[in-house]
């Protein structure tokens, strides 16, 4: 039983921002992670995208995010948003964030909801072919989809929010992809998305470097028994410095969109969740493909192959 507990770990590990270990940081396993899963995609025979959707893979690979308004036909939307409406009522809090913003979620693949309105993302072709043609690999798992509900009242928009996502980071030093389609407008006021325009490339000495410090800084605040292995209240393990910011040009975009729209991220760049000025909910479904980089989907095959025995 123990065995195959850490046979599933192991298949399920997915890239993180860093190494744990401070002595492989202070050596800069950072460094050779980010090479290695650059050399990883780049060497791979490419997978090409189709005609109609090169514009969107030329614009997500230059600025690390892609918007498309009008995603769905009207009516679709109207469907759509309808049904979210109806499940909301069941969803579930996410446990694993820190208490503000909420954030209420029901898995795409609950039994409780409808397969018309899986196909209508589980199927689209630009969720297929994006994906495929960007991180240059076949996404074998299921999906990993949610319906999600972020939210806060008038008494919660002073209190701490999550260290994690409210302040910059990235997921990994890769390119990761997650989709957010939105059933409502999200603007400044109920806290979007906040990206860095083109600070997902490692592309120089400069920004390696830098990421190397960041490891090692991450390193050591993790194991500060004062955390206690966890995200302080509106502080993260790693705080990105005033200075940093500067030096190394992050320039936050505030990604307010209206209803109807998909965008893609490439979190492998700089972001954060952005802040409630005013009492207010950001109704999304987000998608992600972060699982792509996981052992289980390379070795998809065998697992398919050994169901098919069994």
């Amino acid at each position: 039983m123990i065995l195959k507990m850490a046979a599933v770990k192991f298949l399920n590990l997915k890239p993180s921002m860093y190494s744990r270990s401070v002595v492989l940081n202070v050596l800069g396993m950072q460094f050779y992670r980010t090479l290695f899963f650059y050399l990883r995609r780049v060497l791979r025979a490419p997978k090409r995208i189709k005609p109609q959707f090169a514009q969107y893979l030329k614009t997500l690979e230059r600025d690390g995010i892609l918007v498309i308004p009008n995603f769905f036909p009207e009516d679709v939307y109207n469907e759509i948003k309808e049904e979210y409406r109806r499940l909301s009522l069941e969803f579930r809090r996410d446990d694993s964030e820190i208490p503000f913003p909420h954030v209420d979620r029901m898995s795409f693949h609950d039994k409780r909801v409808p397969d018309f309105l899986r196909q209508h993302f589980l199927n689209n072709p630009i969720l297929k072919e994006l994906p495929r043609s960007f991180l240059n690999r076949n996404y074998n798992l299921r999906l990993e989809a949610y319906l999600v509900k972020i939210y806060c009242n008038q008494d919660e928009l002073a209190l701490p929010k999550n260290g994690g996502t409210n302040n910059l980071h990235f997921d990994a030093p890769l390119r990761v992809l997650k989709g957010f389609y939105y059933l409502n407008d999200a603007d400044e006021r109920n806290g979007p998305l906040q990206y860095c325009l083109g600070s997902q490339k490692r592309n120089s000495l400069k920004r390696l470097l830098w990421e190397y410090k960041l490891s090692v800084r991450y390193a050591f605040n993790r194991w500060n028994p004062d955390h206690q292995g966890e995200y302080l209240d509106n502080e993260p393990w790693v705080k990105i410095t005033e200075g940093e910011i500067k030096a190394h040009e992050l320039k936050e975009k505030v990604v307010s969109v209206k209803r109807n729209t998909m965008v893609f991220v490439n979190v492998g760049g700089f972001h954060r969740r952005g802040e409630f000025l005013e009492p207010g909910v950001r109704e999304t479904i987000e998608v992600n493909y972060r699982n792509a980089e996981s052992p289980r989907n390379d070795l998809y095959f065998l697992e398919k192959k050994f169901r098919s025995l069994a």
